[in-house]
């Protein structure tokens, strides 16, 4: 478990458990708290042209933290193009994919994964 500090301050504000059935240097969950029987909650970072591996996702809302401009290859080889300004909230049915940021910037969002 990793903590990151309040501003000008030595207390913890989150605390971050990464996941480990996941690309743990792009996924990793906001905190224990961050789910229960419903959902999960995961904090999404890429950096500028990084891409994961293929894995899958239930279906859940991604909320954008930063403008994103993505690739996504599904495991039939057709690819999709994903644009987002931040701010922004996406709904996805549950899917597997390979995601690359196409963006010289580094990419955040937050995704609210349904367990049910």
């Amino acid at each position: 478990m990793r903590s990151i500090r309040s501003a000008g301050t030595d207390q913890p504000c989150v605390a971050v458990t990464l996941i480990p059935a996941f690309d743990v240097a792009i996924y990793a969950a906001l905190a224990e708290s961050s789910q229960n029987k419903q959902v999960r909650v995961l904090r999404i970072s890429y950096g500028p042209h990084e891409k994961s591996v293929m894995h899958g996702h239930p279906a859940g809302a991604v909320v954008f933290l930063t403008d994103g401009d993505f690739r996504f290859t599904y495991p039939d080889g057709k690819t999709e193009n994903i644009r987002a300004k931040a701010g922004e909230v996406k709904w996805f049915e549950a899917f597997q994919h390979l995601p690359e940021n196409l963006s010289e910037k580094p990419f955040e969002a937050v995704f609210v994964e349904l367990k049910k």
